[in-house]
């Protein structure tokens, strides 16, 4: 537990922190963009589904991120805490965070009178964790940061032209259907835990 407790302050004040500050300016955006106040049961899912699921990729993708500079990978390997249980914490607390900022701004809204209900706050978070867990996987594999916030923010432009992907249409809301995008919670989870295995594995091989 001693252990478990260093782990996340360490990473919570060193590594994460900047992009939790930059998963805030996000949120400070939506209602300059959009407006919060007396939204419709429609019109309430344009800033949580067009700016709030961003979140995801901002918090999730860079769990692999301080080992990019090589002093701090080689420290990690010298120690006796075994990398995927550092990497298996940044996960848990990444997603934890990716369930509480959708859930502090739809009770914003709510409190501004805007129509939001529990599937808008599941559906905001399943599409959050779907890109989040699209791009540290992404990472795991190419070690490229780059492309790792590419591929899920490509991802979210084409479903914003295109309806065709279904139960895995991070717009779907926007497009009509509220109900919490339960596959894409699912694929979320199983991303992200395929990326700490996927990325524990490969940092292996360096």
């Amino acid at each position: 537990m001693i252990k478990l407790a260093y782990v996340v302050r360490k990473n919570l004040k060193f590594e994460m922190f900047v992009h939790f500050m930059i998963a805030i300016a996000l949120c400070l955006l939506a209602p300059v963009v959009f407006g919060l106040n007396n939204l419709d049961r429609q019109m309430a899912v344009f800033p949580l589904e067009q700016i709030i699921i961003l979140t995801g990729v901002v918090i999730m993708v860079p769990i692999f991120l301080p080992e990019q500079e090589r002093t701090v990978f080689d420290v990690m390997y010298t120690k006796q805490t075994a990398p995927v249980y550092v990497y298996a914490v940044r996960a848990v607390y990444s997603t934890v965070t990716v369930f509480l900022i959708p859930a502090v701004f739809t009770w914003g809204m709510y409190l501004l009178r805007s129509e939001v209900s529990i599937n808008h706050y599941l559906g905001t978070v399943s599409s959050a964790l779907f890109l989040g867990g699209i791009g540290a996987l992404t990472f795991a594999i190419t070690n490229n940061i780059a492309a790792s916030y590419m591929l899920p923010v490509i991802y979210y432009v084409v479903c914003m032209v295109w309806t065709g992907l279904k139960a895995f249409d991070v717009m779907m809301m926007s497009h009509g259907i509220i109900n919490g995008k339960p596959y894409q919670m699912a694929a979320g989870v199983l991303l992200m835990a395929a990326a700490v295995g996927v990325g524990s594995a490969r940092r292996k091989l360096f």
